[in-house]
């Protein structure tokens, strides 16, 4: 029960662990003569594998995480030092995690993490040197926040603190297939689970981003545009939507956005909560930044949605009295995010452009639903809060 205190687990999640420990434990015999379990290195992996099915044993993170959670260094793990390091993994507070993510990419201890260290957790078989690295100086650039070409404890815990999408990044990175840390992100690409990783993010990176003279990289429209295209299966017929979201993801309005804005805004409309998204969408129809969505820019929304093109103005004025929560014509964006909150199937008008969706079965792609669908969702919708406005703001 001591014990269950300090690590963070309950007797009986103790009782299990403990099995699989003992089984996998080699036995010492200490100067009582009493005999203690201690799991050496080469049978953590199997032991770790049982708590997380889907790990990679070879990983440099894991046998990194031994090396952590082995305190008294005598190349083996005691079952207090097991379950206290793994309480700390699985029930630790935000900041005790991206610590232990610090300490574990940090392969030399010295309190900082270089480009070398990184690079044994992303480089993969067949690349150069040059390849690796280049995102990783990007990487890099970005967290290191006193320019000093390292980052430091701090900055590591303040970035990641602040920002949810690196936060994901780098847990899933540490241990590829190790889910201790976030829950898994919506679908994209293609429809499949997402898998945000340094790894990913460096792929992309590297195919779709263009150098400057200075040797930096960036995404002009030109490359989101394909990247779109090829990533998300945005066709021709929204593209003028498409440049819009680079706007958005512009914030310098530069003509060009860097790795973390591209990927912060995709991990913000892709993976999101239905709030901020619903805001994304708000900001990014709002087209003269007035702060309301007025008729034109509801008709403009319908109708970039490749499933609704056909929307009549009769569905366009009922849409838009439904969001219109005041009755003053126009859509504020705290009306339409609380209307996508009630209603999340409203997502359904505008959320395909990155193929996401509140109604998600196995057997139907998003992408594919059909255009009469939509139409009949928003007519049902309006239908709804023409007998009974409060009903359909309740609707979800």
């Amino acid at each position: 029960r001591e014990l269950s205190k300090y690590s963070r687990f309950s007797v009986k999640e103790l009782e299990s662990l403990r099995g699989y420990f003992l089984d996998n434990s080699d036995y010492e015999v200490g100067h009582s003569g009493a005999k203690k379990a201690k799991l050496p290195r080469h049978k953590f992996p199997s032991v770790m594998r049982a708590v997380f099915p889907d790990i990679d044993e070879d990983a440099v993170g894991l046998h990194r995480l031994f090396d952590i959670w082995d305190v008294d260094s005598d190349g083996s793990v005691d079952y207090s030092e097991f379950v206290l390091g793994l309480g700390q993994l699985v029930s630790g507070s935000v900041r005790e995690k991206i610590g232990l993510m610090f300490t574990t990419f940090d392969l030399d201890g010295g309190g900082t993490l270089t480009i070398e260290e990184l690079a044994d957790f992303v480089a993969q078989e067949g690349e150069t040197a040059m390849a690796e690295n280049e995102f990783l100086i990007e990487v890099i650039a970005d967290l290191d926040a006193d320019n000093s070409g390292e980052i430091d404890r701090g900055e590591f815990i303040d970035a990641l603190t602040s920002t949810p999408f690196l936060f994901e990044c780098f847990s899933r990175t540490m241990v590829p297939g190790m889910e201790f840390i976030s829950p898994k992100l919506r679908r994209w690409q293609k429809g499949e689970k997402s898998k945000w990783d340094l790894n990913l993010l460096r792929t992309l990176w590297l195919k779709y981003s263009v150098g400057n003279a200075k040797g930096d990289r960036h995404v002009d429209i030109t490359r989101f545009r394909k990247f779109m295209q090829d990533e998300m299966g945005a066709t021709a017929d929204i593209m003028p939507l498409v440049n819009k979201v680079f706007d958005r993801f512009d914030t310098a309005k530069s003509g060009y956005v860097e790795w973390k804005s591209l990927f912060n805004g995709l991990a913000t409309v892709c993976a999101g909560s239905i709030s901020e998204r619903a805001a994304f969408y708000f900001q990014l129809y709002d087209a003269d930044g007035s702060g309301e969505i007025d008729t034109e820019e509801v008709m403009e929304m319908l109708m970039s949605s490749r499933e609704a093109a056909d929307t009549s103005k009769s569905i366009v004025d009922g849409f838009l009295q439904m969001l219109d929560s005041d009755g003053d014509g126009t859509v504020s964006e705290e009306e339409f995010v609380a209307a996508v909150q009630n209603a999340p199937e409203l997502m359904e008008c505008f959320g395909r452009l990155f193929h996401t969706s509140e109604v998600e079965t196995a057997s139907v792609d998003p992408r594919e639903v059909a255009k009469e669908k939509v139409v009949e969702d928003i007519r049902s919708l309006i239908e709804t809060a023409a007998a009974d406005p409060a009903d359909a703001r309740k609707t979800s």
